[in-house]
């Protein structure tokens, strides 16, 4: 089956279309390389750190000064379209018959970081067996959940510092987070905030897959004085932060699905109903499903 194929409708952005993979990683023709299991392999994510442990990611010091942009020591990566996909048959994603694959006693840890959508995303995961691991068995990874309601962008990497100091460095960091700010923080200086702390991170976590989840649309924005005004910088940000990130050899989530958020939200105006938290959550999903086999990928 070949990983690279996808619809319209992919949440996914990145690099080449689909493609042959050659040792380098770079997609050159139709088709996609598999491993001695036969699984379909993405091409694999130049992010990684030089001297960066391929079990796990270091943790270092933050380097990063305030307004500091150059990630002149990671090198810069092209995420395929793999991964965020509709229709059927599928390629296997985590959970599906892929223990008898997994390598090695190495688990993929993974973070869910982000304000009460996160934190709803959770809650809502629980209706589903093995919802809050998304699908991942135990073997292949630990999912962990860290959404706080109200949470604002300044608030990201001092948490996600302080959780690594607790429990150790994660692989995949999924950000959730910025719409909070949006009323409150000038455009051009959230965009700013949002790409230095994105390289704040990579420079901390040498070898950590990084996935960028696009601010939604609401019906209502708290504290806003022009609801169209808002939701402009929103699209302006989103374009900006996800083509950062994605030259930078990241993942970013599009959730096109919510373009038109009267559906999929709830009385007031911010928050997903129960059909939007489980669209939320499986775009969270195929976007994981992608990262852990890149990740996957770079332990071999």
């Amino acid at each position: 089956m070949v990983a690279g194929t996808r619809s319209d409708s992919n949440r996914l952005l990145g690099g080449p279309q689909q493609g042959q993979v050659t040792a380098s990683g770079t997609a050159v023709g139709g088709e996609i390389a598999v491993d001695q299991s036969g699984m379909a392999l993405p091409p694999l994510l130049s992010f990684q750190v030089p001297g960066a442990t391929s079990s796990g990611c270091q943790f270092r010091t933050d380097p990063v000064q305030e307004g500091g942009m150059n990630r002149s020591h990671v090198p810069v990566g092209q995420i395929s379209q793999a991964g965020a996909r509709s229709g059927h048959p599928r390629d296997p994603l985590p959970g599906s018959g892929l223990e008898n694959r997994v390598r090695g006693n190495v688990r993929c840890i993974i973070w869910m970081v982000g304000h009460s959508f996160i934190s709803r995303a959770q809650e809502r995961s629980k209706v589903r067996p093995n919802g809050q691991q998304l699908g991942f068995l135990e073997e292949q990874a630990t999912v962990r959940w860290l959404g706080v309601g109200g949470l604002c962008w300044e608030e990201v990497v001092p948490m996600i510092i302080q959780e690594a100091r607790r429990v150790g460095p994660p692989n995949i960091i999924l950000v959730h987070a910025g719409g909070n700010d949006l009323a409150r923080c000038p455009m051009k200086q959230l965009t700013k905030n949002i790409k230095r702390d994105f390289v704040r991170l990579w420079s901390i976590f040498p070898g950590v897959c990084l996935l960028w989840s696009e601010i939604l649309p609401r019906k209502k924005w708290r504290g806003a004085r022009s609801h169209g005004a808002v939701d402009s910088a929103r699209i302006k940000i989103n374009k900006a932060v996800s083509k950062f990130v994605q030259g930078q050899g990241g993942v970013a989530i599009r959730h096109r699905e919510f373009d038109n958020p009267s559906e999929y939200c709830c009385a007031d105006g911010v928050h997903l109903n129960e059909l939007g938290m489980d669209l939320f959550n499986f775009n969270l999903w195929d976007s994981l499903g992608f990262a852990w086999r890149v990740w996957r990928g770079m332990q071999h």
